[in-house]
């Protein structure tokens, strides 16, 4: 009766470690995909950075145009020279500061785009190592469910006394099925 028993507790257990390699493996795939689907969120995102700061650059272009105009527009109505002296020094500061705002404003664009692409790579990264861990659990769970399954066979099957060391020959065959009936010589 005893030997029943082991072989369906065996037979459970192995059930019990297919049924967790499989879900093991289903995780896995999902995670996997789901990486996947945010790697491809974060390279729209980092694209929509850079789109963004390109559109903000030209604003800051158009806002450094607009002063500049405006500066030349009121130094003209009050008659004076703006070709040259202190007005010309004047708009090419405001043209420089213009350019560093534009620099800036595309060097933040740039950074901000790359943050999402490197999100995306750690994504990919990380459910890699995840999706591994899991198909070695589920790889490491299924051969103990074997290793007890066919344990169970075999103690439901073998020999049921106790042999001492001794009643093992030199060639590892073991006396006491040499001698069973039906064990091939």
């Amino acid at each position: 009766m005893a030997g029943i028993f082991d072989e369906l507790l065996g037979g459970l257990h192995l059930g019990t470690s297919l049924e967790n390699y499989f879900a093991d493996q289903a995780e896995a795939s999902w995670v996997e995909k789901q990486a996947q689907i945010n790697s491809q969120i974060d390279t729209l995102k980092a694209s929509e950075a850079e789109f963004q700061g390109s559109v903000e650059g030209e604003q800051a272009l158009k806002r450094t145009a607009a002063l500049s105009g405006q500066q030349v527009g009121a130094e003209a109505a009050e008659g004076i020279d703006v070709t040259k002296g202190t007005p010309a020094a004047l708009r090419l500061d405001t043209a420089r500061v213009g350019g560093e705002d534009f620099a800036t404003t595309m060097n933040n664009a740039v950074l901000k785009s790359l943050g999402y692409r490197i999100q995306g790579q750690s994504d990919i990264a990380e459910a890699g190592l995840k999706a591994g861990a899991l198909r070695n659990e589920g790889s490491q769970g299924l051969l103990a469910g074997g290793i007890e399954f066919f344990g169970s066979q075999f103690k439901a099957v073998g020999p049921q006394n106790e042999q001492s060391s001794s009643d093992v020959n030199p060639s590892g065959l073991d006396t006491y099925w040499a001698g069973q009936s039906g064990y091939p010589q």
